[in-house]
């Protein structure tokens, strides 16, 4: 993507899998996301321009996504990093209740979460036709 520069990060030795990460706002009053909210797509990064740390890293081998989208909600609200000056260049908001995180894998698998008051929630097959 135009725009964001790779930020590399040292893995483990085992593989990590590769995720296209795509965010997209809400515009719901911060509430948790409900089918029907409308919704923006406002980035697309590589799971390579995310820092994890080398306990992340090891999770997300093991098959857990979850410290990926930690990984992704403390980038886009606290982050120091080339990814997270970029975003916040384009005048975007933090990450927020009921805004989406889209992960696909290297295989085109798919997985959308919202984000909610406590963690995340993943979001069924007929939402994510609706995304696109």
């Amino acid at each position: 993507m135009e725009g964001i520069i790779r930020v590399p990060v040292e893995h483990t030795g085992v593989h990590m899998p590769q995720f296209t990460v795509r965010i997209h706002h809400t515009d719901n009053g911060f509430r948790n996301f409900q089918f029907g909210d409308a919704t923006e797509m406002v980035l697309e990064c590589s799971s390579d321009d995310l820092v994890l740390t080398t306990k992340q890293q090891e999770t997300v081998e093991s098959g857990s996504v979850v410290p990926l989208l930690e990984a992704v909600y403390a980038e886009l609200n606290i982050g120091d990093t080339v990814l997270a000056r970029v975003y916040r260049a384009k005048g975007l908001r933090s990450l927020s209740v009921g805004d989406l995180v889209e992960l696909r894998d290297e295989a085109g698998e798919r997985e959308i979460w919202a984000c909610s008051r406590f963690g995340w929630d993943v979001i069924e097959d007929a939402l994510k036709e609706e995304l696109g």
